[in-house]
């Protein structure tokens, strides 16, 4: 492990526009991808679920043990400080190795981007545009965009550059999804995603939806247009399965769970979708999406998985190790997710934290 500097001036010392954003890394499958804003700090910490407060942690940058630099600087309470403004070496992917009494356990990595310059938007690239689409009258439009950001930036959609009309038809989902149902003339116009961060934005391409004159034809059979996807989750953060139905009239659509539980009371269905503000081990399961014909026997399911990621624990660990072999404990060392919920768990909210909150990723 690299030697620790001592710490240029500590952190709870700089103006509040200064001060970081507090990042926790914990386990987890596959990196996270993030963009910090220009100008802000960030403080990484170390935690993996253990009862006790992490020892002896080491830092690692493109896996590499990192070194005291002025961009980058290990602290004494074993955290991370990364700042953007002190050069492009901040630049990377993170992740920790934390050492305990039974063994140690490596984090998911953070893929840390950082914009430009204080003039860039501080937000990503998007990863998915919306698509331009063409639907008859009484159908079903569906529009999706994927942007990234440090915070966590929030979506909104437009319609021809203004806010969209206050209508049940029209419903925005957690996950950057926009639905319309029934179409109608007067829904035609140019969509665009905006992403919005505590300062920034930035707005994706336009899509534009043409609506077809004359109604759908009446369908023999209820269809579910776009059925729910099996979901792996981490603990904490928003679950969304879609359940879009379309037929005539229109079909009534409900939940259930495939192992007759109840669902839970802190589950919203929105509209004809389910959502999740918070994932918790008891969310797991099979959903089952039910669309039924009015006044009829006639209906269709789909089912979807939710898999939910708990705190993850070192289930087979070498009985000796040291920092000179620490490397070879990765390949003896066996991460899996724990389906127990672990009580520091219930103390993070993701994706929106408080003025001094910590994001677990």
């Amino acid at each position: 492990m690299a030697k620790k500097r001592k710490e240029e001036a500590p952190v709870s010392r700089l103006p509040p526009a200064a001060r970081p954003v507090s990042l926790e890394l914990s386990c987890g499958v596959g990196p996270v991808h993030a963009v910090l804003e220009p100008g802000r700090p960030l403080l990484l910490d170390c935690h993996q679920g253990a009862t006790d407060m992490p020892r002896n942690v080491s830092w690692l940058q493109g896996g590499a043990f990192v070194r005291d630099t002025e961009a980058v600087n290990v602290l004494a309470n074993g955290s991370l400080l990364v700042r953007p403004d002190r050069g492009p070496a901040a630049e990377g992917d993170y992740s920790c190795v934390s050492a305990g009494a039974f063994g140690a356990l490596t984090s998911r990595t953070l893929a840390l981007r950082l914009t430009l310059s204080p003039a860039s938007t501080g937000l990503s690239r998007f990863h998915q545009h919306p698509r331009s689409q063409t639907v008859p009258m009484g159908g079903l439009a569906r529009f999706q965009c994927q942007v990234d950001g440090l915070p966590v930036p929030s979506i909104t959609w437009e319609r021809d550059e203004g806010p969209l009309p206050l209508l049940p038809r029209y419903t925005t989902l957690p996950n950057g999804v926009l639905q319309i149902s029934g179409v109608q003339e007067e829904d035609a116009g140019s969509y665009r995603c905006v992403a919005s961060s505590a300062a920034n934005r930035r707005l994706s391409r336009n899509a534009t939806l043409t609506v077809t004159p004359g109604h759908i034809p009446s369908l023999e059979e209820v269809l579910i247009a776009v059925p729910p996807q099996n979901t792996t989750v981490v603990l904490g953060r928003t679950t969304v399965m879609e359940c879009m139905a379309q037929g005539q009239p229109k079909p009534f659509v409900s939940w259930s769970r495939m192992d007759a539980r109840p669902i839970s009371t802190d589950v919203v269905v929105l509209q004809t979708n389910l959502v999740i503000p918070d994932t918790r081990s008891h969310h797991a399961g099979i959903y089952v999406c039910r669309a039924n014909r009015p006044k009829t026997r006639q209906f269709v399911l789909a089912a979807a998985e939710l898999r939910v990621l708990g705190e993850c624990v070192c289930v087979r660990c070498s009985a000796q190790w040291s920092y000179l072999g620490i490397s070879h404990l990765f390949s003896s060392c066996l991460l899996s997710p724990s389906s127990s919920h672990h009580p520091s768990a219930s103390r993070h909210r993701v994706p929106v934290p408080g003025q001094h909150g910590t994001i677990r990723v």
